[in-house]
């Protein structure tokens, strides 16, 4: 669950247009950006809405994030794992401490004493959609509860628009 591919923006290529009057990054392909030394399935958590999975011929790809493993020896464990939902704060509004991390509760991990989160933060697109949703389908190792994707689409909502919501 370490391992999940990224850009790394400073290896990338910088570019200018003929004229000179642009400077661009040139994003590399997929193959060459960082893959996992071992094949293990990595934990990724949908976040495209149902209707982009029941209906993708419109839709280029699927949104999904890393599922990530917590230290039990962090400090900010019990915050991070109470951030699923918002708080109300001392003047009444609502808060998310750890806007950017959606803790799971998941029966297979739990055991060995592991805490696991959604990083929205690293969010990424995977595709072509009727693709994805075949391999995602396929590799299916769990299923929110109504309540906690209730929960999740909230705090996805507001990592995304932030409407009047810190």
């Amino acid at each position: 669950m370490e391992h999940f591919p990224r850009w790394d923006l400073a290896k990338a290529m910088n570019s200018t247009l003929p004229d000179g009057t642009a400077k661009y990054i040139q994003i590399p392909t997929w193959d060459r950006v960082a893959q996992p030394v071992d094949s293990a399935n990595r934990l990724v958590i949908v976040c495209s809405y149902d209707c982009d999975i029941e209906n993708p011929r419109a839709r280029s790809g699927i949104l999904i994030a890393p599922v990530l493993k917590l230290s039990s020896k962090d400090p900010r464990l019990a915050e991070i794992m109470a951030s699923g939902t918002a708080q109300q704060t001392s003047d009444g509004s609502l808060s998310y401490s750890h806007l950017n991390l959606f803790p799971l509760s998941l029966p297979a991990v739990e055991g060995d004493g592991t805490y696991v989160v959604a990083d929205l933060s690293a969010m990424t697109s995977m595709g072509p959609a009727i693709t994805a949703i075949d391999r995602l389908l396929g590799s299916k190792q769990f299923e929110l509860t109504e309540m906690t994707r209730k929960a999740f689409r909230t705090k996805l909502a507001v990592f995304v628009g932030r409407p009047g919501l810190s």
